[in-house]
């Protein structure tokens, strides 16, 4: 129930769809993306900390991530 508040809570910050989920994953795409990257980026990072990890270890990071693939991944280890 959280990650679905949460991902309402977004929708006021950004326009996107789901495109997949899974038990420890989820991933979406953008239809309006975020006018501040870096802020979504950050409360991405903490609602899931296991956003960070081998390839995206800055909020910098995940913010790129972000612009790269017009949209966001979740993931929980």
């Amino acid at each position: 129930m959280a990650i679905i508040t949460w991902l309402k809570e977004r929708q006021k910050d950004a326009s996107f769809m789901v495109t997949g989920a899974g038990p420890d994953w989820l991933e979406t795409r953008f239809i309006r993306p975020p006018k501040n990257t870096l802020v979504f980026a950050k409360k991405m990072i903490d609602f899931a900390p296991d956003v960070l990890g081998h390839d995206q270890q800055t909020v910098d990071q995940v913010a790129e991530k972000m612009n790269q693939m017009n949209g966001f991944f979740l993931v929980w280890d």
